[in-house]
């Protein structure tokens, strides 16, 4: 079973605009589809700093609340819409456990998303969400996380804007980085990577912000450099059509009020799985 869950947990970043920009999306082009809809407080409430996470109580609250649903849908084909990218970290979990680690994972991002809490600058989640989906325990997210990834099912693509903490670690850890350049000058490196590994399943976690934000400047934390759009689709395109496609995941949206052919496509891609 396939679910399109539309997830606006916000408090991961603190930028409320993410929740704004799924509830635009949920607006905008789902009319007419089957999807589900968590809900999610949307005044800012208080995120105190617990164990060096802004809010880390709130998030494992919410965090557990979504585990508790996909536990009870028990989808095997999931479309995620967020909300903060830390969202995903729920969803790509229940897949992982789902398919026994039988998971190859491309996080398409502009960041590494990867600091543990005590290496983070901002002491904000969305920065951690690929470490604790690594090291759950270590970070008091066990109970979150029933499988942890291990480093050599996961790569990085477009990533560009890396914390020194998060470069030590992807280089102790061999976990690939594929550059932009090397992106844009060969769209099927993605397909190549993932052709490359035992897994049968792919997840695909794609940040907005990976886009070059001369064409899509529509997320809160833009990047120079990033990827053309149809270099992108082109990626996504061929990924679907030679690999099993189980998990999408579409975060950081900064909402706009009106449609977005980039965004369209981008729903058409996920609603197609």
């Amino acid at each position: 079973m396939k679910i399109t869950l539309v997830n606006p947990q916000w408090q991961g970043g603190a930028d409320l605009s993410t929740l704004y920009g799924a509830k635009e999306i949920q607006d905008y082009y789902l009319e007419g589809q089957a999807y589900e809809s968590l809900p999610v407080p949307e005044e800012p409430a208080d995120l105190p700093l617990e164990d060096d996470v802004w809010g880390k109580a709130a998030l494992g609250a919410l965090m557990a609340r979504t585990r508790k649903w996909l536990e009870d849908k028990a989808p095997d084909k999931l479309f995620t819409i967020g909300g903060s990218c830390d969202a995903d970290v729920s969803s790509l979990a229940w897949l992982n456990a789902r398919y026994h680690g039988d998971l190859a994972v491309l996080w398409l991002d502009a960041h590494g998303d990867i600091n543990a809490p005590w290496e983070s600058a901002t002491k904000l989640f969305y920065g951690m969400p690929v470490r604790a989906l690594l090291e759950p325990a270590g970070q008091g997210l066990a109970e979150l996380v029933e499988r942890p990834l291990v480093p050599e099912q996961i790569a990085f693509a477009g990533c560009r804007d890396l914390d020194e903490p998060e470069k030590r670690f992807l280089q102790a850890a061999s976990i690939p980085v594929i550059t932009v350049d090397d992106w844009r000058a060969d769209p099927t490196v993605l397909q190549k990577w993932v052709s490359g590994k035992n897994q049968s399943h792919l997840y695909i976690h794609l940040d907005l912000d990976v886009l070059d934000p001369l064409a899509f400047p529509n997320t809160p934390v833009p990047v120079a450099g990033g990827i053309p759009f149809e270099v992108l689709m082109a990626s996504l395109e061929g990924l679907k059509a030679d690999h099993h496609v189980v998990g999408f995941g579409l975060y950081e949206y900064m909402p706009c009020g009106r449609k977005l052919p980039m965004i369209g496509q981008l729903m058409d891609f996920g609603l197609e799985l």
